[in-house]
């Protein structure tokens, strides 16, 4: 078996707890979904630089302040009579039980405020060359962001 040496050795705050929580970009930039942020960890280092650990910078962005505010929706008493399909039915089940697009109390509406995953674009998709990282949270909110002078600004909700 090979002998692998350990390069560098960190801890983030936070949970690791989903599925996709790691992602590499083309332009060689790692993001680390965790429960309540998203670590963008990027080296900054030259093919000259042999016999170093490469240093790694961490840049993070949080999760949203606020759940997301949805208006309540009129459900009739029996909407299955409505229904005209088993695949309907399926669906219309799924979004009866899904307790992040009507969170009742309001209290509730904490626990979804993490990241689910996130997913870098493809290189070139940004205006500079470089990748754009697409991110949803637990409240079903999609944004991208683009890093604009080393900071990673939310271009798209």
């Amino acid at each position: 078996m090979a002998n692998i040496p350990l390069v560098q050795n960190f801890a983030l705050p936070g949970e690791v707890i989903r599925k996709f929580a790691l992602d590499w970009s083309a332009d060689n930039k790692i993001a680390v979904c965790t429960s309540k942020s998203i670590f963008i960890l990027n080296s900054y280092c030259s093919p000259v630089e042999i016999g170093f650990p490469p240093p790694l910078h961490k840049q993070v962005i949080k999760a949203p302040d606020q759940p997301m505010q949805l208006n309540p929706i009129y459900i009739p008493p029996n909407p299955y009579k409505y229904v005209k399909s088993s695949k309907d039915r399926e669906n219309l089940y799924q979004i009866l039980m899904d307790h992040t697009l009507n969170p009742t109390p309001s209290e509730r509406a904490e626990a979804f405020r993490s990241f689910r995953c996130c997913k870098w674009s493809p290189k070139g998709a940004a205006g500079t060359g470089r990748c754009l990282l697409a991110t949803l949270t637990m409240d079903h909110r999609l944004a991208l962001y683009e890093e604009i002078e080393k900071e990673w600004k939310c271009i798209c909700i």
